[in-house]
């Protein structure tokens, strides 16, 4: 009888072995069949619903990031003064009120060419704080400082044309008349030029 007792020992322990292994295989099974996103975020739809079966080669679900970023095209003459890390200022159309600031967090390093345009995507991280929720799909606008003067005398960049490798401008004169000056030139944008020599505040040019 204590021969027999202990062969039913032996067995059940040899089933329990066995019951355990199927069940770490049945959890392996159950884990293989979870789809696991690779990062947070919000899910935007879903083919499939619950319980249906998934065929391969069609996208189940699709996600976004729930890290609310702003991507924009710059091009390659002005993103070689743009670093990781910068300050931007940015506006919504939706909350065009509210000004936003925000830091480039990822500056593309392939360019992208559309209509002879070479252009480089920029990553932007925005600060919101406590301001209004930020929905996906809203227009912006960037603003980016590389440099800057304070105190100084500035023109349209329109006003300003070259000649053999001079800058100039049209003055209009005391009598009405019009008269090319010669300026030197400093830092722009896409709007004004400073001008350092050439003209006097309040000098009325074309």
């Amino acid at each position: 009888q204590i021969e027999v007792a202990a062969k039913n020992i032996k067995q059940v322990e040899t089933q329990l072995k066995l019951s355990e292994i199927n069940l770490k295989l049945a959890k392996l099974d159950m884990d293989s069949n979870i789809i696991r996103a690779p990062y947070d975020g919000i899910v935007l739809s879903s083919v499939y619903k619950e319980g249906q079966y998934a065929s391969p080669g069609i996208n189940a679900i699709s996600i976004i990031s729930d890290d609310f970023i702003i991507k924009a095209d710059i091009n390659e003459i002005d993103v070689v003064n743009l670093q990781v890390g910068q300050d931007v200022d940015i506006r919504l159309d939706a909350y065009y009120e509210n000004e936003f600031s925000g830091k480039i967090i990822n500056i593309s390093p392939i360019s992208s060419n559309v209509g002879g345009v070479v252009s480089y995507e920029l990553t932007v991280k925005p600060e919101t704080g406590n301001g209004p929720e930020l929905l996906y799909g809203l227009s912006a606008s960037l603003t980016i400082t590389t440099s800057g003067v304070e105190n100084v005398l500035f023109v349209p960049i329109q006003s300003v044309y070259e000649e053999d490798g001079k800058s100039y401008v049209d003055l209009v004169a005391e009598d009405g008349g019009i008269e090319k000056i010669e300026v030197t030139t400093g830092i722009f944008n896409y709007d004004f030029i400073e001008i350092k020599s050439g003209l006097n505040e309040g000098d009325t040019i074309l």
